[in-house]
């Protein structure tokens, strides 16, 4: 059984819930969704790949060291 839901999966559940209801807070909520949804779309922000080795090599190899190394604020992303 697969559990996985896709962010497609969610911003379409969300569509439903949100027929025939308006709100400042609804629309601040999809504002911030699209933002999100947005930033993860960029491949290119998660890969790690662009990441300079000397960079790579000081977080490590495991997933979490990699997780970590994606999750850095982005002005210190890319070596910079």
């Amino acid at each position: 059984m697969d559990n996985h839901v896709s962010f497609d999966d969610v911003f379409v559940a969300r569509k439903q819930f949100e027929k025939g209801r308006s709100s400042e807070t609804m629309s601040s909520q999809k504002e911030a969704y699209q933002r999100v949804r947005g930033i993860m779309a960029s491949e290119k922000l998660f890969d790690i790949e662009q990441e300079p080795q000397k960079v790579r090599d000081r977080y490590g190899p495991t997933q979490f060291a990699q997780q970590t190394l994606i999750a850095r604020p982005s002005g210190f992303q890319h070596g910079h």
